[in-house]
């Protein structure tokens, strides 16, 4: 499985109703979900 996935997960989930949302929180998907993958190791 590909480290993309959850955001294309949460992309798909979400583009339709919130489409200006999803487009600001995937901008800089990286630096807004660094921090819960500083967890997992």
């Amino acid at each position: 499985m590909k480290k993309a996935a959850p955001r294309t997960r949460f992309e798909t989930e979400y583009q339709a109703k919130y489409p200006k949302a999803v487009e600001s929180l995937t901008a800089h998907w990286e630096r807004r979900v660094g921090f819960f993958a500083i967890r997992e190791r």
